[in-house]
């Protein structure tokens, strides 16, 4: 073999390998690709969860605080707070604060499926 053929076998020798080695890698640079995708939704959807809870936090804070206002304001000797009424906006409250625990609640579980616990 002359220098030339050498040089030139020795070349394309090279090209293959570096062909070889892209389509090796190929493969799991998708992988890798799909899987910083898949993560970064689910950070997106954990963050969403996150904020959801935290507005479900206060809202439950509120009315908690309401209640306990309108039953301060309700022991007041007045003709203007009727008890029934009070009664009718306390239950409604405690009504509401039970489907926001029960949303906080499935809101959580979806929450640790989400970062990996694995105990929805």
């Amino acid at each position: 073999m002359s220098n030339g053929n050498l040089s030139q076998s020795v070349t394309e020798k090279r090209n293959e390998s570096n062909e070889d080695r892209s389509q090796a890698y190929e493969p799991c640079a998708l992988d890798d690709i799909a899987r910083v995708r898949e993560l970064d939704r689910k950070l997106e959807a954990e963050a969403d969860l996150k904020q959801r809870l935290e507005a479900l936090r206060r809202e439950v804070v509120t009315i908690v605080g309401n209640m306990s206002t309108e039953t301060s304001e309700s022991m007041q000797p007045t003709a203007q707070n009727p008890t029934l009424n009070l009664h009718e906006q306390l239950n409604l409250a405690f009504r509401r604060v039970a489907l926001l625990k029960a949303e906080t609640g499935r809101l959580e579980r979806q929450l640790r499926l989400l970062s990996g616990d694995g105990k929805g």
